[in-house]
């Protein structure tokens, strides 16, 4: 379905079949199947996901019929907006917490974050930490970066 969903094509299980065949399917709470590859590993359940920063448009989010698995339906408009737009998202352990967006301005570059709530004082460190990170990639000759964190109201 989630193939399904990212390429707009319906009834295509008899031309996945081959390529699924070469995957390892697990079954998620929901009892549907999903897959992933045979070398990839799996991460103990009680394993905090790593904070990450996920651009504008991603397949994480895109691509999945079921989005809630990683976005809370009350949150879906802050991610989905007006005539098709999809903002950048940061993964909070695993599930979509907060919005991020960059602004520049001569040479300086400010990173704007969203958090849907307030988060614990490791998760702002984390946020700022890899915050600069991103801003070092997208302009290390800027004289100035900056990260604004603030939560929606």
């Amino acid at each position: 379905m989630d193939f399904q969903t990212w390429t707009g094509m319906t009834r295509l299980k008899p031309q996945l079949a081959p390529a699924l065949a070469d995957l390892v399917a697990y079954q998620c709470p929901s009892g549907r199947d999903i897959y992933d590859l045979p070398q990839a590993s799996i991460a103990a359940p009680d394993s905090i996901a790593p904070l990450r920063f996920i651009p504008e448009y991603d397949n994480l989010l895109i691509a999945h019929r079921d989005r809630s698995r990683i976005l809370p339906d009350e949150h879906r408009k802050k991610v989905f907006l007006s005539a098709g737009r999809v903002i950048g998202t940061v993964l909070i352990d695993g599930f979509v917490g907060a919005t991020w967006n960059v602004k520049k301005d001569k040479n300086a570059l400010t990173l704007h974050v969203k958090l849907f709530e307030a988060g614990p004082n490791d998760c702002l460190q984390a946020i700022q930490a890899e915050g600069n990170r991103l801003l070092r990639f997208f302009g290390d000759k800027a004289s100035s970066h900056a990260v604004l964190i603030d939560t929606y109201d």
